[in-house]
């Protein structure tokens, strides 16, 4: 399957981190995350959309912890999950790290995309082939 099959999933997740919950928006709802700063959300569970086990999920994303301590990249735990509650996927969320580098860690461990912000906007960023779709966060 091509990974922008699952887009409609990606937008419609409820991401939470930082003590806030947002979806995208194609219209601006006056949520400025995080005060503008620089941040992007990554998992390393469920490569390519297929279903791990929970085990497999933590031990992949205590890899990708590890791989952004050794960066000395600030990050914080995050979930996205789906409207209703019932798929749930924990990640990290990290600041102020190059966008470039991010999407090379989505890649290794296999992800469809990963989540970036900056200057108040969001956008869903393609790990396959870099493509950056734009939106705004809107409070959940």
């Amino acid at each position: 399957m091509n990974p922008k099959d699952f887009r409609s999933a990606y937008v419609e997740t409820v991401y939470t981190a930082g003590g806030i919950s947002w979806v995208f928006s194609p219209v601006d709802a006056g949520l400025e995350l995080y005060c503008g700063r620089r941040f992007a959300l990554i998992t390393a569970a469920n490569p390519r959309s297929e279903m791990w086990s929970d085990a497999d999920n933590d031990q992949r994303n205590a890899e990708v912890r590890l791989e952004i301590a050794a960066k000395n990249w600030a990050f914080t735990t995050t979930v996205g999950s789906s409207p209703n509650g019932d798929w749930r996927e924990r990640g990290c969320l990290i600041w102020d790290a190059p966008l470039d580098e991010v999407v090379k860690i989505g890649q290794r461990y296999g992800q469809n995309a990963i989540c970036y912000g900056e200057a108040g906007r969001v956008a869903l960023v393609w790990c396959d082939d870099g493509e950056t779709e734009w939106f705004y966060a809107k409070p959940h």
